[in-house]
């Protein structure tokens, strides 16, 4: 069963379904977005004296898992 958004296809797998290549453009992308929200709750607890680290412990969450994904990925290959 595959699911379809315009005219890509992924399988249902998520995360296991995508490339190396794939998993380390997501990687690259997740982890700018990691350091952007990072420097603005720097920010914003400068300016405002306290802050929310909930959008960069989200994406330190998607990185982690990401990385998990490769790792794993990889583990898989070689055994096999």
């Amino acid at each position: 069963m595959k699911h379809i958004i315009g005219d890509f296809t992924m399988e249902p797998k998520g995360l296991t379904s995508l490339s190396e290549d794939d998993l380390i453009c997501l990687e690259k992308l997740v982890g700018a977005k990691f350091a952007e929200a990072c420097e603005y709750a720097k920010t914003f607890d400068t300016k405002h004296g306290w802050n929310s680290n909930q959008r960069s412990n989200q994406l330190l969450r998607i990185m982690n898992a990401v990385k998990s994904t490769r790792s794993s990925k990889r583990i898989k290959e070689q055994r096999w």
